[in-house]
């Protein structure tokens, strides 16, 4: 009789040769010529999966090659939901098919859909799956095209009267954008627009793509605030192309009210980075760290956490030291307000009780990898990402990090946000050292990634650029190396990145 351990491995081993259950896998074996049983040893598990996988293997190359001989034909087939021999085993045309699928009842968006995919597939970088803009899930270019062919009514070229310009697919894709719906070229950043979620806070910005590249005023287009003329000159002329559409306006926003770039920077690291929710109040949080130019901006981010604990987290009995609701910022100064937020923290880093224990795990899988350790070449640095799913972890985070993790628990237990501790450790450390916090929501995008004192991680360390200066020089070393470790973990699970980890 199979024990439930047995039945778990042969799961595992159905699952290692595409087979969903115990019928798929015996049919698999007979069309590959191997015995039609559940009697063998491991070692014949193990080479019926490098079989399956030199059989995957030479399928992706056959249709990679009839892609590459016959490309008009097979993105024809695909147009018409036909799934072409073997294509299925490569994921951009069987991700084409499921595009095609969606759009199946408007004829023409399939057909302007299709002309974009003719102009483009001579150019392999846009033939990729993984995501184009960090921050956006999904952002994919054969995505963007669609969503381009969306607005084809908005169309002042065609497709066919396009002349590419170099192989760069960022590029090209931004010089096809503008071919296509502009009459002058647009800011560099809103391009992005077309690789946002297709939801309706993409249209907007794509009015504004299409609107200032035909001369439209930009302050009267659908920006998520009101624009003074300085701000619209600002977004036209001095917006980072690096940056998505919403980081672009609140880059603006805050030079515009006469920050610098190292505050906008630092502002566009936290969630009023990538929302608008009540913008009026939190405009003018970004008009109180403007006339507070003193105020360093590694305290931006947990001044904003702060405000956002404040702002959006119920009230209990008994906590007498809140802020009023529907408080403002009206007459605070950065010292009071500085004040209130260490003891909000000293606060979270004494708790004891919790009040959600734990929660389910989010489903993406953690990541182990071993690098040189740079101090010590002959030792290797060993770094692990663990998932948080109790209170207590993440007060223990909390308190050996310096900053608020802990008030994420309610967020985690309802499924909105899963926590991440980085850490490294190697032969020389009485223990694995906590390098860096990392917030990951639901839609797979990273939302915040911090070190020990809500120092901001960046690739390229620059002492003091990031609140580095609040570091040690060994804490310095491991946050800036843990970028690299954060951008492979990301890669392998489908992880949007925030712009900070990929400058």
């Amino acid at each position: 009789m199979a024990t439930k351990r047995d039945e778990t491995e042969w799961a595992g081993h159905f699952r290692q040769v595409g087979c969903r259950d115990l019928r798929e896998y015996l049919a698999w074996c007979e069309a590959n010529g191997v015995r039609a049983t559940t009697r063998k040893t491991p070692g014949e598990r193990r080479q019926e999966v490098t079989l399956f996988e030199r059989r995957r293997h030479e399928s992706v190359l056959k249709a990679a090659r009839q892609f590459e001989r016959h490309p008009e034909t097979v993105l024809r087939e695909l147009a018409n939901l036909r799934m072409p021999e073997n294509a299925r085993h490569r994921p951009y045309l069987n991700h084409l098919y499921g595009r095609f699928h969606d759009i199946r009842n408007s004829r023409h968006l399939k057909e302007a859909f299709l002309r974009l995919l003719l102009v483009t597939h001579p150019f392999k970088g846009f033939q990729g799956c993984d995501a184009v803009i960090a921050r956006y899930a999904g952002s994919l270019y054969a995505n963007a095209l669609l969503a381009m062919a969306c607005r084809h009514a908005d169309w002042v070229r065609t497709p066919e009267t396009w002349t590419p310009q170099g192989t760069n697919p960022r590029r090209l894709f931004r010089d096809l954008a503008a071919h296509l719906f502009c009459r002058y070229p647009p800011p560099e950043f809103l391009d992005t627009a077309w690789f946002a979620p297709m939801k309706d806070a993409a249209r907007p910005a794509q009015d504004c793509f299409i609107g200032v590249g035909n001369g439209v005023s930009l302050r009267s287009l659908p920006v998520p605030f009101t624009l003074t003329k300085r701000m619209a000159h600002l977004a036209l002329t001095a917006v980072p192309p690096n940056c998505t559409v919403e980081e672009g306006w609140r880059w603006a926003q805050v030079l515009g009210m006469g920050g610098n770039e190292r505050l906008a920077q630092a502002i566009i690291a936290t969630p009023l980075g990538a929302e608008f929710r009540e913008e009026p109040f939190w405009e003018t949080v970004v008009r109180f760290f403007v006339d507070n130019p003193m105020l360093h901006p590694s305290q931006v981010g947990p001044l904003v956490d702060y405000l956002r604990y404040e702002r959006y987290t119920p009230r209990r009995a008994g906590e007498n030291d809140r802020l009023p609701p529907n408080f403002t910022m009206k007459g605070r100064t950065a010292a009071a307000l500085l004040a209130r937020m260490e003891r909000w923290h000293r606060h979270l880093s004494i708790a004891r009780t919790f009040v959600v224990e734990s929660w389910e795990p989010s489903g993406i899988a953690g990541f182990t990898h071993e690098t040189r350790d740079s101090r010590d070449p002959e030792r290797k640095l060993r770094w692990t990402v663990g998932e948080i799913t109790t209170g207590r972890g993440l007060a223990l985070e909390g308190r050996a990090m310096s900053h608020c993790v802990a008030t994420y628990a309610a967020h985690c237990a309802r499924g909105t946000v899963s926590v991440w501790s980085l850490q490294a450790d190697s032969s020389r450390f009485v223990e694995p050292a906590r390098v860096m916090t990392i917030a990951v929501n639901r839609n797979r995008a990273i939302t915040e990634a911090r070190g020990r004192r809500n120092a901001l991680p960046s690739p390229k360390s620059v002492r003091g650029s990031s609140g580095y200066a609040r570091l040690s020089a060994e804490e310095e070393r491991l946050l800036s190396e843990g970028c690299d470790v954060v951008a492979r973990w990301a890669a392998a699970e489908g992880l949007s990145l925030p712009s900070y980890l990929t400058a």
